[in-house]
């Protein structure tokens, strides 16, 4: 469905496009590499990020720590997040990706770009550089307001 001339308001066209992507970008995900929404979060949050604590990883994901914790423990079964004595503080446990965890983050992180660089393709030429204007705009003016809200 295309909403080029719809007189759809601004903020409901940005809510439009971030659940087009999302949902294209969870179908990606789980095409490559098979693996669920909260489980890619946290692999993903690991992979840019880690190693960390489960309290951060789950805050820094919006997530219930009883939850984040199951799911990491999910992860720990089939091999992909070992835990380990954190450096500075032996009582907190540090969370990070094994090899073959990091193998799966490439594979999610690979997916994703791809996906994202295939919509950006499907625009014509000429107007891409247009469009990654707006975009910077957009991400620049999202993180104003997610600061203004912290």
């Amino acid at each position: 469905m295309s909403l080029m001339k719809s007189t759809i308001p601004d903020g409901e066209l940005l809510r439009e496009l971030a659940r087009r992507h999302v949902r294209a970008q969870r179908a990606a995900v789980l095409a490559a590499a098979g693996c669920g929404g909260s489980e890619c979060l946290l692999l993903g949050e690991l992979g840019r990020r880690g190693p960390l604590g489960l309290r951060e990883l789950a805050a820094r994901l919006g997530l219930d720590k009883g939850f984040a914790s199951r799911a990491v423990g999910r992860l720990q079964r089939q091999g992909l997040v070992e835990k380990a004595v954190a450096e500075g503080d032996r009582r907190r446990v540090a969370l990070s990706l094994s090899a073959r965890g990091r193998r799966r983050f490439e594979a999610v992180d690979r997916a994703l770009r791809e996906q994202a660089e295939r919509v950006f393709g499907r625009l014509p030429g000429p107007q891409r550089p247009a469009a990654r204007r707006a975009l910077q705009q957009l991400c620049d003016a999202v993180g104003r307001e997610a600061g203004a809200l912290s």
